[in-house]
């Protein structure tokens, strides 16, 4: 399991983790996609890398 904060401004989205056992992660897209679909994908491939 893994606690974390993140945060979105416009196309700019940051997110990161630690777990209990001190693995930690930080995550910075600095361009996201205009429409919903790939940004969908691009945000669960931050969260698979993350917590995978």
């Amino acid at each position: 399991m893994a606690w974390g904060h993140g945060g979105d401004i416009d196309r700019y989205h940051t997110s990161d983790a630690a777990t209990d056992d001190g693995r930690a992660a930080a995550v910075a897209v600095t361009l996201l996609p205009e429409s919903d679909g790939p940004v969908k994908r691009l945000l669960t491939a931050v969260d698979g890398a993350r917590c995978g």
